[in-house]
């Protein structure tokens, strides 16, 4: 573990600040679904820690949760190839409101490629919600209706956001130093 904290860099949304942000996205999303049914989607693997906190956020409405996992990984070490389906929902979201989560969104390819397939499925409404938007490096023209922080840092790694498949479990996010 010393290891790991060795290679932060710097600390860019701290424990305490997702936290409040979260907060505050839970209780948007509260008010925009009053007394209605949603179904939050997560993005596997980097929306669960999100996803779960977030789900406790949202009071006073009626809330069932699903899981897609995507990969636009070439190899282990580098993006770049297509994206493609690896776990698709098992709910059935014909005429329901949908939010899809998701922790960062960096190109916009993924969370693009998510929604439309989606919206195959025929839900009602589809909505994004991410804790951090990575507006700058879009290249896919995205919608986001739920943001928690906008940032322009490089690569960013914790609080579900991995570095090659590391870094996840941290309870903040932050950069990291390439050795």
């Amino acid at each position: 573990m010393k290891q790991i904290y060795n290679n932060i860099d710097r600390i860019i949304f701290s424990r305490e600040a997702i936290a409040e942000k979260v907060k505050l996205l839970g209780e948007q999303i509260t008010r925009d679904f009053q007394g209605k049914e949603i179904i939050l989607i997560g993005i596997l693997k980097s929306s669960l820690f999100f996803m779960a906190d977030l789900m406790r956020a949202i009071k006073s409405t009626m809330l069932a949760i699903d899981f897609i996992e995507v990969s636009d990984y070439g190899d282990q070490s580098h993006k770049g190839g297509p994206i493609r389906v690896i776990k698709d929902i098992e709910e059935n979201i014909e005429n329901k409101a949908v939010v899809i989560v998701e922790d960062l969104v960096d190109t916009g390819l993924t969370i693009d490629f998510t929604v439309n397939h989606i919206k195959r499925k025929k839900p009602a409404k589809i909505k994004v919600c991410t804790l951090v938007n990575k507006e700058s490096s879009h290249i896919a023209d995205v919608k986001i209706d739920y943001c928690g922080f906008a940032t322009n840092e490089p690569s960013l790694v914790g609080y579900g956001a991995d570095y090659i498949g590391k870094y996840r479990h941290l309870p903040f996010m932050c950069t990291i130093k390439h050795n």
